[in-house]
């Protein structure tokens, strides 16, 4: 399955709005939220095929969020961002089955790869 509808989290509006546009622009449908909260209501609302989002965000971090994502009735995909991370943070990562972690700035073409593949 090829993920086409997707929704981006990022408490930095132009990063959110940046990524998204490069998302629409290579064919995605895109929601961007700039903040978790926000996303979950996007997502209790209508279905994405995978949640893009930052790791580091204030309220509610990204790993919050794919847990609750992950634990909902309708699990998808999860990628994450980040522009630092430690090894306790990825290990819940991986514990939590976030598919994939992007280091900022973000490889646009390793990305668009990734998305390929789900």
């Amino acid at each position: 399955m090829v993920a086409s509808r997707i929704i981006v989290v990022d408490d930095n509006g132009n990063m959110a709005r940046t990524l998204s546009d490069i998302l629409v622009l290579n064919g995605f449908k895109v929601t961007y939220s700039l903040s978790a909260r926000e996303a979950l209501e996007h997502i209790h609302k209508q279905p994405y095929d995978c949640l893009i989002s930052d790791i580091k965000m204030p309220d509610m971090d990204g790993v919050q969020l794919s847990r609750q994502v992950k634990e909902s009735a309708h699990p998808i995909p999860v990628i994450l961002t980040t522009a630092y991370t430690t090894q306790h943070i990825l290990q819940e990562m991986a514990d939590l089955g976030v598919e994939k972690v992007f280091m900022k700035p973000i490889e646009v073409e390793s990305l668009l790869g990734y998305l390929k593949t789900l």
